[in-house]
This record gives structure tokens, sequence and C-alpha cells, in this order.
């Protein structure tokens, strides 16, 4: 930039700006320069002169659309008729020239203005000493530096005398709007850049806000696993391993499998072919396949006299193998219990809070739906409180604590429950039937809670329980569990050839 020898020491100040408040002064002195050229115009033989431009730009567009013709004129007119209608065209240039810098030199200076917000923008992104923070730096910098000449130049224009002004008028271009366009570009060009960084800053927070989403997720599994250690205390479990709970699962399937069924290909050919019996049976399968709600009760009847485990329990074991071995999202949710497998007896209340437990464990997020955690802890803090003597009360909020819990899981998901060996359910209270047999009563009642989970509203719920005949031909009380085609008892005994 130039400065103008045509300056005072006002329009001069603009080149030792130190402040935001200096630049205001300087884009006032530009505008006031053209407020003050507007004021003289609208008076006296300028006003008019003002008009007749008006009329001479319009003429001339008149012109321009009908250049072919005057093409025509010109050639037919030669050599006067061209030099006139020649001089006639550079008038009109002039005039059209001169109304067009003085007219579109306030929208100039508004299209500045209008793009200058731009600017302001850096100094909330320009935080850093990225590559681009630097860039932006420079832009604004070029930015700020044709804004000024720009005001020199609006300034200096206005300043000079008409004839000036009238040569200016002579170019497609003047200077004045070259300059203009030079901060039109060097705004966009801030613009371009806070655009940039805008999206390098967006990508950052993106990032943060991943590292604070895996830290919240990180808070909120530690709350709901808090959340799960309290309902397993109102339950009764002091500790549930899932490693311990598989292994238990794998050493009840080698015990009944070395008890069966020799380890050799007759022994594996005659174990398929015995639970084939199971697989292929009708009610079974349509048990497996039906999309309602039901409990499968297997009597299993061994061949081997006095034997400690049951046949079937290979059944149970590999329906769970098949649901827990499924991971993709529309496989079915499974938990199990095998009874006869832990120090203490384990009575109907052990087996329906292990499952309770082994579902909300699977689905933690399930617990921070309030309303239903509320409700659940409620329920739970009563059932605590009871006694053995009130076993039937316990039974019921157990029942409907379990029911709670399985409406609190995702749904579209099928939920199957596996017990193996209910005969070996235990009282709290000491029973015992005729001739010191143990009492059947808890394996009943542990029967009827499950049977109280497969309703035919609400999530499919599907249940497997094993019992050896040997020890209660539950069969013979079939007539107590089924309910409405949702129970089914069946006796599969195991042949020997």
């Amino acid at each position: 930039m130039v400065k103008s020898q045509r300056l005072n020491p006002k329009q001069l100040s603009v080149w030792q700006v130190t402040s935001e408040q200096t630049v205001n002064e300087a884009w006032c002195n530009a505008t006031n320069a053209k407020l003050e050229f507007d004021a003289k115009d609208n008076y006296g033989a300028t006003h008019v002169a003002r008009a007749i431009n008006g009329f001479a730009a319009t003429t001339y567009d008149v012109l321009r659309d009908f250049s072919p013709m005057v093409e025509i004129v010109r050639d037919l007119g030669a050599p006067f008729g061209g030099m006139a209608v020649g001089t006639l065209c550079c008038l009109f240039a002039i005039a059209k020239n001169r109304v067009r810098i003085e007219e579109e030199l306030h929208p100039m200076l508004k299209d500045i203005h209008d793009r200058l917000p731009a600017m302001n923008m850096y100094q909330h992104i320009y935080n850093d000493e990225h590559e681009l923070d630097h860039l932006l730096q420079s832009a604004v910098v070029d930015a700020y530096a044709s804004f000024m000449d720009y005001c020199v130049a609006a300034t200096e224009f206005y300043t000079q005398g008409s004839l000036y002004r009238v040569f200016q008028s002579l170019t497609s271009q003047s200077m004045l709007s070259l300059k203009a366009e030079d901060v039109k570009r060097a705004v966009v060009r801030v613009r371009v850049c806070c655009e940039d960084l805008l999206g390098k800053n967006v990508n950052a927070i993106k990032d943060q806000l991943k590292d604070l989403q895996i830290d919240s997720s990180d808070l909120q599994n530690e709350n709901d696993l808090k959340t799960l250690h309290h309902i397993g205390s109102l339950l009764g479990i002091q500790a549930f391993s899932t490693e311990d709970h598989n292994q238990q699962l794998e050493k009840h399937r080698s015990d009944v499998i070395a008890e069966f069924w020799p380890r050799t290909w007759h022994g594996d050919q005659e174990r398929e072919w015995q639970l084939s019996q199971v697989l292929d049976d009708p009610e079974y399968q349509g048990w497996i396949q039906s999309h309602d709600s039901g409990l499968f009760i297997i009597s299993g009847e061994n061949y081997i006299s006095g034997a400690t485990n049951c046949w079937a329990s290979l059944i149970a074991l590999n329906l769970i193998d098949k649901g827990t071995g499924c991971k993709h999202d529309s496989s079915p949710t499974s938990v199990y219990y095998l009874l006869g497998h832990h120090e203490n007896d384990e009575t109907q209340f052990h087996v329906i809070s292990s499952i309770i437990y082994q579902l909300l464990l699977q689905y933690r997020n399930a617990l921070q739906d309030k309303t239903q955690l509320d409700e659940l802890l409620a329920t739970l803090a009563r059932y605590q409180t009871l006694s053995p003597v009130e076993g039937s009360h316990k039974q019921n909020l157990l029942q409907n604590a379990a029911l709670r819990a399985i409406r609190m899981l995702p749904g579209g998901k099928d939920i199957w429950i596996m017990v193996d060996r209910v005969d070996k359910c235990c009282g709290e209270l000491p029973l015992s039937s005729p001739g010191g047999r143990r009492s059947h009563k808890a394996a009943r009642a542990l029967l009827r809670a499950l049977t109280s989970l497969v309703k035919p509203e609400g999530p499919t719920v599907k249940i497997l329980a094993v019992v050896n005949r040997a020890d209660w031909r539950v069969e013979e009380e079939a007539d107590d569990f089924e309910v409405d085609g949702r129970v089914l008892v069946k006796r599969f005994v195991q042949d020997s050839d």
C-alpha cells in the first residue's frame, strides 16, 4: 500500500493502528466521506446532473441492448456517423461508469461490513499452536491490511476533485472497486480458515466427548455393579463368580458322561442315540420351536440302578451350551442352576434368587430404569425381612421380584432358564416323608415358582427342568403343574440296548 499525498493527518492516522477503536475510526472516516459527498450531491445543478446521469445510464443500457443496430448506423454514416455514435457511446460510458462507482460504493462498504463478523470469529477459534491457527492469524492480518487500504482509497476518492472521479469513471474497473474485491477475498479467506479451524476443533471436541463418554460409561458400569451387589445381598447371594459357575457346569457334564457312557466310539454313538429320544420327541420339539412361554419338565429314568446322576441332565447341559454359545443380537438370554453342587442344602429361594441375579448380571443396564429398580429393591427389602415360617409370603414376594426382573430386560429377546435336578430341592424347614425319604414339598414349590414365570404376556420365557425319576416320579403329579398347556411333563427312559 502507498500513502496518498492528498490525505490529511486524520486520514493518514489509519497507518498507526493500535486498537480496535482505531479500526472503527478508519471505517467511520471512509463512511462519513461518502455521506458528505452524497449530501453535497443532492443540491442544485449537481442534483439535476445526477438525474441526467440516471437517464444516460438507462440510455446506455438501451444502446448496449441494441448494439447490432448501432453498428449498422455507424457503418452507414461513416465517417461522421461513426464519430458521432462513437462520441455518444463514450459519453454514455462515462456517465454509466460514474453512476456505477458513486452508486455502488456504499453497497461495497456494506458488503464488506456484512463479512466482518467472520473476523471476530477467529478470537473464539484461534487458541492453539496448530498450523491452521497460524494460517488464520496470517489471513486476519492480510484482511486487516486490505481493509485499511480500502478505507484509504475510499477516502481519497471522495476528497479528490470531480475531474479525477471522471477519469476514474473511464476505466472498466476503478481502483476503488478492485480494492473492495481485495477486501472481500481477504475476508472470505478468513472465513475459510475459520471453517477449517472449526472443523479441527469440532474433531478435537468429538475426541474429548468420546473420552467423556468412556469415563461416563465406566462410572455407570461401576454404579450398576454396586447396585447389583446390593441386590445380591438382599437375595442372600454373598458372592457369585461366573467363572466358578461355568466350571461347575463342565464338571457336572463330565460326571454325567463318565457315569453313563464309556469314552469310546461305541459309547459316543450310544449317547447320541439315547439323547435323540428327547431331542426328536414331537412335544419337546414343539416346546423348543414355539414362540410362547412354557415349562418343559423331563422325568429321566436311568437304566443303571442307584446311579448318582440322571442321564437326562445332559439334555439340559447341551441346551445351556446352545444358549450361552450364541453371541448374536437375536440369541436368547440363558441362565441355569444345577442343584446338588453346593455345600449347603438348596431351597427354591436359592434357585430363584440365583436366576434373578444372573439375569440382571447379563443386563446391568436394566438397572438404570430407576422406577423399575426402586420397585424391585422395595420388593426385595420386604422379602429379606421375612422368616422361614413365612414361606408362602416369601415365595410370593420372590416370584414378583423375578417377574419384575424379567420385565426389566431388553425387549425382543427370549429367555431360557435351565434347572437341573429339581428333585434335590430342599425346604428351609426340615421335613421328611414316611420311611425317611426326602420330602418333595420343596421341589413342588420350586416347580410352581418356575411355572409362575411362564406368563402368556410379556417376554417369551422357556424353562427346562430335569427330574431324576428314581428320586421323584414327577409325571405322576403332572396334573398339579400343567396349566393351560404352558407346562408339559414327560417321562424319558434310557434304553440299555
